[in-house]
């Protein structure tokens, strides 16, 4: 099913650990191994229901740490705003992605005209 569900060719290797305690009530973690031609396995874990009848699978993020401290702004280019700014909006883009340039030339505009002069924003940007 996983093979299935993940569109995997033929060549990759399926492995399968044991089944673990997990933190989510009624579930256990099962770790998948996937392999192919001599390149380091790519691990991912499912969740795998106590009736056997549901396999999820999700991120969870540690949201009790403040966000600003978990990403620098130093060395990232500036874009109007206040080098100081209490808010400091960090952008993390690819420039060839026509997305990502779309957002630029809708969304950037937007923000600063309504909010930089208000709230001293500062926006960095990171490729």
């Amino acid at each position: 099913m996983i093979r299935s569900k993940a569109n995997l060719p033929a060549a990759y290797e399926v492995h399968v650990t044991d089944r673990k305690p997990s933190k989510i009530n009624g579930y256990d973690d099962v770790t998948i191994l996937f392999s192919t031609d001599g390149q380091p396995p790519r691990s991912m874990t499912f969740l795998l229901s106590s009736d056997e009848k549901t396999l999820a699978q999700f991120n969870t993020f540690d949201i009790s740490k403040d966000p600003k401290t978990l990403v620098s702004d130093t060395g990232r280019p500036g874009r109007n705003g206040v080098e100081k700014a209490p808010v400091t909006i960090v952008v993390f883009d690819d420039l060839q992605c026509p997305f990502c340039a779309r957002m630029h030339a809708q969304l950037f505009p937007a923000i600063t005209s309504r909010y930089a002069a208000r709230y001293a924003l500062s926006i960095k940007t990171s490729l």
